[in-house]
């Protein structure tokens, strides 16, 4: 018989909203639903994980996409017992329901109840409490004759792992990798680059340690990159929509392309190193993002052309790959497909330019045609995508730019000699 699960988790953290509720759902193969109640915390947003059929939906639920290995269908969200469709909420199978008393009232909980009574259908409620650095699921009832159900810990990546799953050994060197933004962002905020990234580790048997540089700390980012903060073997350029990392994006990529220091880029990292490669190798200074310099004479990423669906590009979307290129080779194939979240694109009247100091669009939008990544050919590993890979990764799959780019990283930490042209 089917059931509903109410499974509460009191959390300003927006990397674990919904996420209890999301691998509970997983694992007892229930729908996953979510209520929100309006009433906005300051510092929690809870709507950054962009959705497979466009929108976006609580960053928390990231881990139920990760461990079903489906899309999320996060599904209706009720702010009260007046919010609930004609049909309902609750479909023809178990329902687990993430509720959050930061954001959520009373009512459209009891509304949930109601429905799940007049359908006969038992009703669980699950407590999400902390122990120490750990999450405990608590169960009022017995499930699967057990009272606990779930144990969870996050691991050094920040994914919720089972208690007690030991963590990968390796007898290699641990790689240094420089995430560009500040860890608070990356742990509490926005955790699927890091997710990502740990993930690749994991798939190669590589030890990863992660330094964070905030954009702005260019002093620091110099520092690092020129080795007299001790070795760096690499940098993840995050996506994002703050356009105050836009000039640290670039100085690091830039640095980068000197220094033959493997990079890689996410939907904004991607942009920045394309403008890097525009003002590092044509010299064109005045180059910028439209989006973060309006003013700007050259404009490196101009407005999404309008065409189906918009200008603005969100979910999953098709993507045509070079095969000849170092991306097309990660992959494999011609074609694949990528969540995507923007609004802005590489200016298509620059990329002759790129093209003739050697950056190229490996892969292009199947739709439109527009540039979804740029490469540098000599180099070992200069590769930005205009989506976000990070949300098709998961443990035992990673996406093929972020193995691809730890590879090259445990290349250079093998060769430190090549640090620079």
């Amino acid at each position: 018989m089917p059931q509903l699960l109410l499974v509460t988790h009191e959390t300003d953290e927006p990397a674990l909203d919904g996420a209890v509720a999301g691998l509970l759902a997983v694992r007892f193969g229930a729908r996953l639903r979510r209520l929100r109640g309006g009433r906005d915390l300051p510092g929690l947003d809870v709507r950054q994980h962009v959705l497979a059929g466009g929108g976006l939906a609580a960053n928390g639920l990231l881990w139920a996409e990760r461990a079903s290995g489906q899309p999320v269908d996060a599904g209706v969200e009720i702010a009260g017992p007046g919010d609930l469709p004609a049909d309902g909420l609750l479909p023809d199978r178990s329902v687990a329901v993430a509720v959050n008393p930061q954001v959520t009232g009373d009512g459209s909980t009891a509304a949930l109840r109601a429905e799940a009574e007049r359908r006969g259908w038992p009703v669980r409620t699950v407590q999400v409490v902390p122990d120490g650095e750990r999450l405990v699921a608590l169960v009022d009832g017995r499930i699967d004759g057990a009272e606990e159900v779930g144990r969870w810990q996050r691991d050094g990546f920040g994914r919720p792992m089972p208690a007690g799953t030991p963590a990968p050994a390796s007898d290699r060197p641990a790689l240094r990798i420089v995430i560009l933004g500040t860890e608070a962002y990356h742990r509490r905020q926005y955790p699927a680059a890091l997710a990502a990234l740990g993930d690749a580790a994991d798939d190669l048997g590589l030890a990863v340690v992660v330094r964070f540089v905030a954009p702005d700390d260019l002093a620091a980012l110099r520092a690092l990159v020129e080795g007299t903060m001790g070795r760096v073997d690499g940098i993840l350029l995050p996506g994002g929509s703050d356009m105050g990392q836009v000039e640290g994006q670039i100085t690091a990529a830039r640095l980068a392309l000197r220094r033959d220091l493997p990079t890689a880029g996410l939907c904004l990292g991607m942009q920045s190193m394309a403008t890097a490669a525009l003002r590092e190798r044509l010299g064109l200074e005045e180059a910028c993002l439209a989006e973060a310099n309006p003013a700007a004479p050259v404009h490196s990423i101009v407005p999404r052309p309008d065409g189906e669906g918009g200008r603005h590009r969100l979910g999953d979307d098709a993507t045509d790959l070079m095969p000849a290129s170092r991306l097309g080779q990660l992959y494999g194939r011609a074609r694949t497909v990528e969540r995507y979240n923007h609004r802005y694109v590489l200016n298509p009247a620059l990329v002759p330019d790129l093209e003739r100091v050697g950056v190229s669009v490996p892969a292009l939008s199947a739709t439109h045609g527009t540039a979804d990544a740029v490469e540098v050919a000599d180099h070992p590993f200069f590769i930005g995508m205009q989506g976000h890979p990070e949300l098709n990764s998961a443990p035992g799959r990673a996406h093929p730019l972020l193995r691809g780019f730890l590879r090259a990283a445990a290349g250079r930490s093998r060769n430190p000699s090549r640090s620079h042209r």
